[in-house]
């Protein structure tokens, strides 16, 4: 026997395959609860109501179950061991439709406007969560891009530290200064064939070299 699982904001709903409603699993009534297994159903997890869910219908003979995301059916299939579809969006939609309805018989809402009071406030707890796993992963990339410069500064100091000390073995009659001019000329015609123009190159290579605070220690 086939159950369709449907996600709502108050909770998870199982309906056979003539639309009837056969058992549900409901969120507590703290949005922000809500918005985290919800969160975690769009990425593809199951969350505590989905996994409860399951279990109870899967003890009843049921074993056939029909998610709405492809990326949900496999992570049930693979942690539950049950056999799993990916319903068709006209399959659902008839489902999606009887949500006020689902909502009252449960008994999670007495009437409609309570239920889109607690559709609101659940969407904007997701929003938040959104907007905070989007920031987090903002903020990791402009540190990565940070750590990166400071590894090439660093790698390029070196080079040239080790560029000062290779001249003056082989003309120590050279001043530092004409050393540091010398390798300078040469290394930024070298980088300008990467790209970087002569000028440019010959800028960061002598501040690397006669600056302090740049260079080796």
């Amino acid at each position: 026997m086939k159950l369709f699982i449907v996600q709502f904001p108050f909770g998870v709903a199982a309906f056979d395959e003539n639309n009837g409603l056969v058992e549900k699993a409901l969120f507590p009534k703290k949005a922000q609860d809500a918005a985290k297994s919800l969160l975690k159903t769009e990425s593809g997890k199951l969350s505590d109501q989905v996994s409860s869910l399951i279990s109870l219908l899967a003890s009843v003979g049921y074993d056939t179950f029909a998610f709405e995301s492809a990326k949900l059916a496999e992570e049930a299939q693979k942690k539950m061991k049950i056999a799993v579809e990916v319903a068709k969006p006209a399959e659902t939609a008839v489902l999606h439709a009887r949500m006020g309805e689902v909502a009252i018989e449960s008994g999670f809402a007495k009437d409609e406007q309570e239920l889109s009071v607690w559709n609101r406030s659940v969407s904007l707890e997701l929003a938040k969560l959104r907007i905070k796993g989007a920031t987090g992963k903002r903020d990791l990339i402009v540190a990565q891009g940070i750590q990166t410069l400071d590894s090439l500064d660093q790698t390029v100091n070196l080079f040239m530290g080790r560029l000062r000390e290779w001249y003056g073995v082989y003309f120590p009659s050279s001043s530092c200064a004409n050393t540091g001019a010398a390798i300078c000329g040469s290394a930024s015609s070298d980088l300008s064939l990467f790209g970087m123009p002569r000028a440019c190159a010959l800028d960061v290579l002598t501040r690397s070299v006669f600056e302090p605070g740049h260079g080796p220690e």
